[in-house]
């Protein structure tokens, strides 16, 4: 009987009294903090100072349209920031700590920051305790308090017995379960008091980070050597020092760097906010750059594979089979019986595992089970499962017979067999049985009894135990499952299946599932017999793993990387936790798996469903691809504005762009690279390629040399065109005019021709982005009212130009792209 618990309307009227049960966090970036930081920004320094020299000098129109653009360039980045923490938030939330509460009487899982002094919790193994609380029933619970007493063994907990019955905040149920009563939340509980607050350590750089560090530095120091250069050059030649600085701080804004770690940050934190919409949950930023890289996926079968909700189809006796229709069976045969009563008795009463619940349902339907359900059964003491005998036994007392100890247990059949001592004649007709309902699929537990017995050993292998039969369920392999096995194969993903299950059971799950299966099913002790070469060479082959232990499947991931793969591997229990941190992309599962699991873990599965891996698989590598796209577009575009800003002086030509004209150009580059090239769509073939090379750099030399070509060739056609204007007698201003109107449509063509990787078929992709069409539409309309408009023309410095000279400027920058867009698509 559970102890009474509180109700929703009184948990909220604690939670207005308490508080949320949460230690204090890290100060939330607000608009100011971030406005703050922006203003710090080399771009708007850079632009303030120059906006500075021209109202010094008297050219207010100059001044105040710098001024203009130095408020519309904190606006756009605001706006980025802010989409990016409100998706870090969004994340935040569906990362925060989850317990298991009573409330009403029904057991649910909330967010931990809900809970209220007075809240029932149930504690399994491999939870984080969410709250202070007093233990009310407990079996064999151990909790790892080192967090709070530095002590690293654990401690035991029994309730009734202080200090041994409270379990603490923040602390890890290392072994058992129980049933506490929360006493304290929030910065009331004993680490709360003590200041140790759970913040994250700043997360260290990742390899992108550090490669897109050393992009910047180079662009930053070549940009500043410029800028001293052409102040220099300029100035000695015009001796008009004031013009000779404006000149330099141009050059320095075309070549300054500032849009690449935007790049990084937004891309990475709005992909990590819709890989969460795709139930795939990221813990660390370095997962998104591993998702597209991985090679050998391992996975659990149960929940991942399979739906994780069981059905007993088959019992078994000595000598007799029964196949069950579903559950539904009630005209079981009384010589079957026995087994399913002493099934559920082997169980837990309010089970959480799906087997033991099927176990359950099959006994609830009949009549001449249900007296093992009342409450006259009671439970004295349970002998836990242990990765040395994979069975667990369950002690119970009823009130007719008060003195006489009765145990259940249930197990793997070859663990049964074991604790029943079975001479090896009647073991090996059990195992045959065995054998004849896993090829069916099947998952076969054996079910034993003992007693009544007056006392009990201190190890369930010492009991008299008799056996009793095999229980035989079935999970379906969730339905989705054939086509993300067959993606994960098409893209060069080679699929591994460990399970616990009887090697015919894991055959025809791998089967149903489309794996792999022409190398022979393994087992875990097999691996214990192999030496390092035997091991390579047999993971070289092996996709199929039975009756494996957390120690083995750690054994097959080190394996696995000395092979060079890229391992991702999925976990839910506590043992999980060493595999799950040695995979270069650990996945727990969200719905059943532990704390233990998730915290060790890179990614969490929320939905615990193996296709989300796969759609996380494919987001991941749109999402490298598109980083690439952006930092490609950004090299390419930063060649033409600083080569047209710099030249014309090398040259000795009048001076091409001005402060103006880069920030304008800035204003299209900067929601393109970070806003449309970010929302870009995984493409239809990106899991019809082999993964990319995990050490292999984002912006390689020949990445960087066809940015650099295409931003040449932008850079070439703008001068030769800027020279033949003025040679034809055009004014510098002029000539300026329809430079410019080629720069700004070459670089709306360079985007599409990014966005849609050089393919007509793709274009309509560009204009389902907002962002595009307003880039697309917007640019030339607000260009087209500033050479409308006299006061604005003069601040930009422009002159009016006749329809046939735009048109050149139209052509050339429609020639230009288009050449650019085969380009891509050709080197693609």
């Amino acid at each position: 009987m559970l102890p009474e618990s509180l109700t929703d309307d009184a948990a909220r009227r604690l939670r207005e009294r308490f508080g949320p049960n949460e230690l204090p966090q890290a100060e939330r970036k607000t608009p100011w903090k971030i406005l703050g930081r922006i203003v710090r920004e080399p771009m708007i320094l850079l632009l303030v100072a120059t906006a500075s020299i021209y109202l010094t000098l008297g050219d207010l129109e100059e001044g105040l349209l710098l001024g203009f653009s130095v408020f519309f360039v904190l606006w756009i980045s605001l706006y980025q920031e802010l989409k990016s923490e409100r998706a870090l938030d969004a994340l935040r939330e569906l990362a925060s700590p989850r317990a298991m509460v009573i409330r009403d009487g029904k057991e649910r899982r909330v967010a931990a920051s809900e809970l209220v002094p007075g809240d029932l919790i149930a504690l399994y193994e491999g939870d984080r305790i969410p709250a202070d609380a007093e233990l009310l029933w407990s079996a064999h619970l151990q909790a790892d308090e080192s967090l709070l007493t530095g002590e690293s063994m654990p401690a035991a907990k029994r309730p009734g017995i202080a200090p041994e019955s409270t379990v603490y905040s923040s602390c890890l149920i290392v072994k058992g379960r129980g049933l506490a009563r929360v006493t304290e939340t929030g910065s009331r509980t004993a680490v709360g008091k003590i200041g140790k607050s759970l913040q994250q350590a700043p997360p260290a750089s990742t390899r992108l980070s550090r490669e897109i560090r050393q992009l910047v530095v180079l662009f930053a120091v070549s940009g500043s050597i410029v800028c001293v250069a052409i102040i220099l050059v300029y100035g000695f030649r015009t001796r008009d020092w004031a013009e000779a600085t404006l000149v330099g701080l141009a050059a320095e804004m075309s070549l300054l760097p500032e849009e690449f770690p935007v790049v990084l940050a937004i891309f990475t934190a709005l992909g990590a906010w819709r890989l969460a919409k795709a139930q795939v949950l990221v813990r660390r930023p370095e997962a998104i750059e591993r998702l597209g890289a991985i090679t050998a996926l391992c996975v659990d079968k149960t929940g991942t594979l399979t739906q994780n909700r069981m059905t007993v189809l088959q019992l078994a006796i000595e000598g007799s089979l029964r196949a069950l229709d579903g559950i539904s069976g009630r005209n079981l045969p009384e010589e079957f019986h026995e087994i399913a009563e002493w099934g559920v008795l082997a169980s837990h009463r309010d089970p959480f595992d799906p087997m033991e619940k099927a176990i359950l349902r099959l006994l609830v339907e009949h009549e001449w089970g249900r007296e093992h359900l009342h409450s006259d059964w009671t439970l004295v003491r349970e002998y836990p499962l242990s990765e040395e005998l994979l069975a667990m036994s369950c002690v119970w007392t009823r009130a007719a017979e008060p003195g006489a100890l009765l145990i259940a247990s249930k197990g793997a059949p070859e663990a049964m067999i074991r604790l029943c001592r079975l001479p090896p004649e009647r073991a090996e007709r059990i195992l045959d049985q065995v054998a004849e309902m896993a090829v069916h699929g099947l998952r076969v537990i054996g079910v034993a009894r003992a007693g009544p017995l007056a006392s009990l050993p201190k190890s369930q292998e010492e009991l008299p135990f008799r056996w009793v039969g095999l229980i035989g369920l079935r999970d379906p392999i969730r339905p989705e499952v054939p086509e993300a096995v067959r993606l994960c194969r098409e893209a060069g993903i080679r699929l591994i299946m460990m399970t616990g299950d009887h090697p015919e059971t894991a055959l025809r799950i791998a089967l149903e599932a489309g794996i792999d299966t022409r190398a022979p099913v393994v087992q875990g002790r097999d691996l214990e017999e192999l030496d390092e070469p035997s091991l390579m060479a047999l993971l070289k082959e092996a996709t199929v793993f039975s009756r494996m232990v957390p120690e083995q499947k750690l054994k097959i991931v080190r394996g696995l990387k000395q092979l060079d793969e890229v391992v991702a591997m999925t976990g839910d229990g506590v043992n999980d936790a060493p595999s799950l941190r040695w995979a270069d992309v650990g996945i727990s599962m969200g719905a059943r798996g532990t704390d233990v699991a998730r915290e060790a873990s890179d990614i969490v599965l929320l939905d615990d469903n193996f296709a989300s891996i796969v759609g996380g698989i494919a987001r991941g590598r749109a999402i490298y691809g598109n980083i690439r796209r952006a930092l490609s577009y950004l090299a390419a575009v930063h060649v033409p504005i600083a080569g047209l800003a710099i030249m014309p002086v090398i040259l000795g030509w009048p001076i091409l762009l001005l402060p103006a004209h880069i920030v304008f150009l800035e204003l299209v580059i900067d929601p393109a690279c970070s806003l449309a090239f970010e929302s870009i769509p995984a493409a239809p073939e990106e899991m019809h390629r082999p993964p990319r090379p995990v050490r292999g750099r984002l912006f390689a030399a020949r990445d960087l040399l066809r940015s650099a070509f295409q931003g040449a060739l932008i850079l070439v056609v703008g001068l030769l065109l800027f020279r033949w204007s003025l040679h034809n007698g055009h004014t510098s201003d002029q000539s300026r005019a329809q430079v410019f109107i080629f720069m700004l449509l070459s670089n709306i063509g360079l985007i599409l021709a990014d966005v849609a990787d050089g393919r007509l078929s793709r274009l309509g992709r560009a204009f389902r982005n907002p962002v595009n069409s307003a880039i697309v539409i917007g640019a030339p309309l607000l260009l087209a009212a500033i050479l409308a408009a006299p006061h604005l023309r003069k601040a930009f410095a422009f002159e009016p130009i006749t329809s046939l000279e735009t048109l050149l400027s139209l052509g050339l920058a429609a020639a230009v792209s288009t050449f650019i867009g085969f380009w891509v698509r050709r080197t693609a």
